[in-house]
C-alpha cells in the first residue's frame, strides 16, 4: 500500500532537515571604542538649580560611520527622569531657531529628542521626523552619562558640526541646564588638576575595626568586598594618584602591617602614586612634638611622610591642613 511509505517519508524528511546546515548566526555588534580625553569637546560648571540635572561635560567625535554624543552629568540618580534634547548645526550659515531655548543663539538642521518614556526621534528643521535614522541611546546610571549614536551620512557629507544640548523634565519643554554650542573640529578641553583626597583611611581601634576597614567582607554598598585594599589597588591598576591624609599615624601603620599592606603602600609611594601628609592632628601647644614622633613611626617602617601636614602645626602657622 503507498500509504505505508508515508512515515518513512516524514522520517527521511526529518532527517535531512537535522543534518542542514544551522543558520548563520547575526554579526556581532561592533566593538565598543572607550571614550577618551582626545574627545572632550566642553566643561561646563555646576549651575543647574537642580543637582541631578546638571550636564558638566561634552564628548564629540566620529566612530566608523557613526556621529557619537556624550554628555556628563553631576550626579543623577534616575537614569529615566529627564528629556534629553541635541541640536545639531550640521550646515554653517542656515537653520533654525530653536523656540523652547529662548535667547539661544543657535541655528539648527537636525534635533534629537530622546524621551525619559519611548523612542527617540530625529527631527529635520522641516518638522519632518527621520524615521529610518532612528538615533541609538544608552543611558548609564553608574556613571551617570547619556551616549547617542547617529548615522554619519545625515551630516550631508559635512565635518563642520555643531551641537547644543540641554535637559528637561518629562514631557515639558522648559530647560533645566544646557551645554554648548559645542562642535566637532574644536581643539580638546584642556585637563583640570586633580587631588583625589581620603581620611578616616584605616582607623585601627579594635581589631574587628581594622579588619573590616582593610578589607571588609561583604559590607560594601551593593554586598562585596570593599577597604582600604580595593581603594589602593585601583589606584594601582589605573595608574591614578591618591592622597591618604591620616594614614601616616602610629596606629594605621602598625594596623596596615598586622593585615600585610604595608608593601602595597611602600610601592605606591615609590611609584609616585601615593601621597601621606604628615600628621599632626593633637592639640596645638603638641602638634609639632606629635608630628616629629609620627614622622620617626612611619620611617621605622619604612613609609615615608610628605612635605604637607594634615593637622595642626606651629611650622604651617598653627592651622589645619
Amino acid at each position: 500500500m503507498p500509504f505505508k511509505w508515508i512515515p518513512a517519508s516524514l522520517i527521511l524528511v526529518l532527517l535531512l532537515g537535522a543534518c542542514a546546515p544551522f543558520a548563520r548566526p547575526a554579526l556581532a555588534a561592533a566593538p565598543v571604542v572607550d571614550w577618551r580625553p582626545a574627545d572632550v569637546r566642553m566643561l561646563d560648571p555646576i549651575d543647574s538649580t537642580s543637582s541631578t540635572h546638571d550636564l558638566i561635560a561634552a564628548y564629540l567625535r566620529l566612530v566608523d560611520s557613526d556621529l557619537q554624543i556624550r554628555l556628563d552629568l553631576w550626579q543623577n540618580e534616575d537614569p529615566l527622569d529627564y528629556d534629553l534634547h541635541v541640536a545639531l548645526d550640521t550646515i554653517p550659515g542656515s537653520g533654525a531657531a530653536l523656540p523652547a531655548l529662548a535667547g539661544a543663539d543657535f541655528a539648527w538642521d537636525l534635533l534629537l529628542t530622546a524621551p525619559a518614556k519611548g523612542d527617540p526621534t530625529l527631527t529635520a528643521r522641516e518638522g519632518l521626523v527621520i524615521d529610518p535614522a532612528r538615533p541609538r541611546v544608552v543611558r548609564d546610571a553608574g556613571l551617570d552619562t547619556i551616549t547617542l549614536s547617529l548615522p554619519q551620512h545625515l551630516l550631508s557629507g559635512r565635518l563642520q558640526v555643531a551641537a547644543l544640548a540641554w535637559i528637561s523634565l518629562p514631557g515639558e519643554r522648559t530647560a533645566l541646564d544646557l551645554i554648548g554650542p559645542f562642535r566637532l573640529e574644536d581643539a580638546p578641553a584642556a585637563r583640570a588638576s586633580l587631588l583625589l583626597e581620603f581620611w578616616d583611611s584605616l582607623p585601627s581601634n579594635t581589631p574587628a575595626q581594622l579588619l573590616r576597614r582593610w578589607d571588609g567582607a561583604h559590607t560594601g554598598p551593593y554586598g562585596q568586598r570593599h577597604g582600604l585594599r580595593y581603594l589602593l589597588l585601583a589606584a594601582q591598576s589605573y595608574q591614578l594618584p591618591l592622597t591618604l591624609l591620616d594614614l601616616a599615624q602610629p596606629g594605621s601603620l602598625r594596623g596596615l602591617e598586622l593585615v600585610g599592606g604595608l608593601d602595597l603602600v611602600r610601592s605606591l609611594q615609590n611609584s609616585g602614586l601615593l601621597e601621606l601628609p604628615e600628621n599632626g592632628t593633637a592639640l596645638p601647644a603638641y602638634a609639632d612634638l606629635i608630628v616629629a614622633h609620627n614622622r620617626q613611626s612611619a620611617a621605622d617602617l619604612g613609609v615615608h611622610s610628605g612635605q604637607s601636614t594634615f593637622g595642626y602645626a606651629d611650622s604651617v602657622g598653627g592651622g589645619m591642613l
